[in-house]
């Protein structure tokens, strides 16, 4: 850590000294393994996704400022989200007799060959030092599982910040190759998604799985419809591509209840923001209308009132352009925090800052404002000693609930 950091402060990287102060913090937390249960797999192969929560470890620091610089790094088959992938293909006509195609990756991160991934980070950057703090990173993999630590030799640790940008740059070549054997391909971290239209698909998928080593790919194919991220692709009876919202089946939909401890303006966006992924997702306004009644009957069956919710939907046009169109410039939010209140001072501020928006000088600019709503204490700091007055203490202590 000590000799990275100095190379660090001679290097062209050094550009400021609040990155300087923040590689040079020291955290000692040893990480634990913990597995979360993939559900939606079939119950008789129970699977789970082990996770090494790295989040204050010698590595720590040195992973969040790798990912800052490789995150740039192109990769121009890899999609960022699942709309992306909409503004890409989106009514695209393609070959008759073609298949969708929806593959995922087998255990990405800890089947990525450490000496493959440096000699890449070669090709791409010259500085050895990024190479140097791939290298430190992968060779302190180290966690605690129970009363035993353990050191892993193999890939890199899922938990930690630069986990997802080195497993971009990892196929990038693979997806080079593959690109041009498809009609179309697009890939989301360690899920593919493709259409061919050619022989046996058979072949190419032999091809995909023995052109790396351990990377292994589950393929599912179908010639009309197939689930990719949170979407159903499509093919019309004209062979053109449509889009379609898919919820996995073992989804319960426990949405938020309206008697929670959440604010009202929380409640109102979770469900806004639900409308609007509705309407980007879906191509037809036919499967949007379907999706908004569902979603209204389920939110009634959670205990929201008809009124709250009708004025919540009534804010989304269900025949919105599902792509919105991004701005020409950029933005620059100026955030304008305050803490959080009910009371009448807190809805004239946003009135003024929306009216602040809408000015013709401030579009001009590229400026906007946001009102930003400071962290409220939850129950647990609420109950700290220290914010308990002697009064109150005495009063607890006397019914027995404080020792």
């Amino acid at each position: 850590h000590r000799r990275l950091l100095q190379r660090y402060r001679y290097s062209a990287f050094n550009r400021s000294k609040q990155a300087l102060k923040f590689l040079d913090r020291f955290c000692p937390d040893l990480p634990n393994f913990h597995c979360l249960p993939k559900l939606h797999k079939d119950s008789r192969q129970l699977k789970g996704r082990p996770i090494v929560g790295a989040v204050n470890w010698v590595t720590t620091t040195w992973s969040i400022w790798l990912d800052t610089v490789i995150s740039n790094v192109d990769c121009p088959f890899h999609l960022k989200n699942s709309l992306e992938l909409i503004s890409t293909a989106q009514n695209m006509v393609i070959p008759e007799n073609s298949i969708l195609i929806s593959a995922d990756v087998s255990s990405l991160y800890t089947n990525m060959k450490i000496s493959l991934l440096e000699q890449l980070f070669l090709n791409i950057f010259p500085d050895n030092l990024l190479t140097d703090i791939l290298r430190f990173i992968c060779n302190h993999n180290f966690f605690q599982y129970g009363s035993q630590i353990f050191h892993q030799k193999d890939g890199i640790a899922m938990g930690t910040n630069c986990a997802v940008s080195l497993a971009r740059i990892y196929l990038r070549e693979f997806d080079a190759y593959f690109s041009q054997k498809f009609v179309f391909y697009r890939r989301y971290i360690d899920d593919v998604f493709a259409i061919y239209n050619g022989p046996d698909p058979d072949l190419i998928f032999n091809e995909m799985n023995n052109f790396m080593d351990g990377i292994e790919l589950n393929f599912c194919k179908h010639p009309l419809t197939i689930p990719f991220l949170d979407l159903n692709v499509n093919v019309s009876a004209s062979h053109s591509i449509y889009f379609s919202l898919y919820q996995k089946p073992i989804n319960i939909y426990q949405y938020l209840p309206p008697f929670s401890y959440h604010s009202t303006s929380i409640l109102r966006s979770y469900i806004y923001g639900e409308l609007l992924r509705i309407v980007r997702c879906c191509t037809f306004v036919s499967d949007r209308l379907d999706n908004f009644i569902l979603l209204f009957n389920r939110l009634l069956k959670r205990g929201y009132s008809k009124r709250f919710l009708l004025s919540i939907f009534c804010r989304v046009n269900i025949q919105d352009d599902p792509v919105p169109v991004q701005p020409a410039q950029p933005v620059k939010i100026i955030p304008f925090v305050t803490r959080f209140s009910k009371k009448p001072y807190v809805q004239m501020l946003k009135t003024i800052v929306y009216e602040f928006n809408q000015h013709p000088e401030c579009r001009r600019r590229g400026y906007r404002l946001l009102t930003a709503l400071s962290k409220q204490k939850n129950l647990l700091q609420l109950c700290y000693r220290s914010n308990i007055s002697p009064a109150q203490e005495l009063l607890l202590s006397g019914k027995g609930l404080l020792p």
